[in-house]
């Protein structure tokens, strides 16, 4: 048994991480570093001029 991440992207496209974390706090702080990379590589793309989905990354744990 185990924990994994179902991503969310604003365009309301769902993703189910692979990676199976031991525990719940494992899978948060996982989850919250894939929710800062994702906003960062937004800031990237709009400071470079191109266009990218409007939103926030969402995420929820699921138990496996």
């Amino acid at each position: 048994m185990g924990y994994k991440i179902k991503y969310t992207y604003p365009d309301g496209e769902v993703e189910v991480e692979d990676d199976i974390y031991a525990t719940e706090q494992d899978a948060e702080w996982a989850a919250e570093d894939g929710v800062n990379g994702f906003a960062t590589g937004v800031e990237i793309l709009e400071d470079r001029g191109e266009s990218y989905i409007e939103g926030s990354l969402e995420y929820e744990i699921i138990e496996e």
